[in-house]
C-alpha cells in the first residue's frame, strides 16, 4: 500500500503560491495576527502583513527578510503593534500522527515571547536580542492532534515600539490510504441482507 507524503511549510511571509514575499505591506496567506494596538487601513481583523525596511514598523536590528521567510506583523504602517499573537492552523488525520517529523524550525520576534503548539510551550524566553538571526528550536510531535492543530507565536512582552514575528520550518507526514478491500468487507453484510429480503 503506497503512502502519500504531505509537507506543511510554516514560513511567515508567504503568498498563496508558497513564494516568500520580500516587499512590505503584503498579505501573508497562511498566518493570522490578533491583539495589536492598531489595524492596517482596509485590513480585515486577523490579517497578517509582511514588514520590511521601508515600513514604519521595521527595526534595523532585525535579520533581513529572505530567503525562506519574512517578518510579519498586524500593521506594518504603525510602530505601535504591541502584544501580537500570530497563529497558523493546519489539519492532520490520525494516520499521519505517527510519522510526523518537524525540520529546520527557527523563530525570531520582538520584544519577547514564546512558541506554542496546541497550547503546549515549545520554546520560551525569546527576546529582541535574538532578532538578528532565527533561533533554532524543536517541536515535540506528541503535541500534535488528529484534526485541527494550531502553531502559535505569542509576543508576551513589549515596549510598544516596533513589534513583529518571524518563523520558518517544515512538518512532513505520511498518509496511509485505507485498503480498498475494507469497503468491500463492510458492504458484504449489507449485500447479504438485501439478497435475503429479495429472496
Amino acid at each position: 500500500m503506497a503512502q502519500a507524503q504531505q509537507t506543511v511549510n510554516f514560513a511567515t511571509g508567504l503568498d498563496s503560491s508558497g513564494n516568500v514575499q520580500l516587499s512590505g505591506d503584503l498579505l501573508d496567506a497562511n498566518w493570522t495576527i490578533t491583539g495589536g494596538q492598531t489595524m492596517k487601513n482596509g485590513a480585515t481583523a486577523g490579517q497578517a502583513f509582511t514588514v520590511t525596511s521601508g515600513d514604519a514598523d521595521w527595526y534595523g536590528g532585525w535579520q533581513a527578510n529572505g530567503p525562506n521567510s519574512s517578518w510579519i506583523t498586524q500593521n506594518p504602517d504603525s510602530a505601535d503593534n504591541g502584544l501580537i499573537d500570530a497563529k497558523f492552523t493546519f489539519n492532520l488525520d490520525q494516520s499521519q500522527l505517527a510519522s510526523a517529523v518537524f525540520s529546520n524550525m527557527g523563530v525570531s520576534l520582538d520584544d519577547s515571547g514564546q512558541v506554542l503548539l496546541n497550547g503546549n510551550v515549545e520554546v520560551s524566553g525569546l527576546s529582541y536580542g535574538n532578532a538578528g538571526a532565527l533561533t533554532p528550536f524543536t517541536i515535540n510531535p506528541a503535541d500534535l492532534v488528529a484534526g485541527q492543530n494550531t502553531l502559535e507565536i505569542q509576543v508576551t512582552g513589549t515596549d510598544y515600539n516596533l513589534e513583529a514575528v518571524r518563523l520558518e520550518g517544515m512538518l512532513t507526514v505520511q498518509s496511509v490510504p485505507a485498503p480498498k478491500g475494507i469497503f468491500l468487507l463492510a458492504a458484504a453484510p449489507l449485500i447479504l441482507l438485501l439478497r435475503k429480503r429479495l429472496a
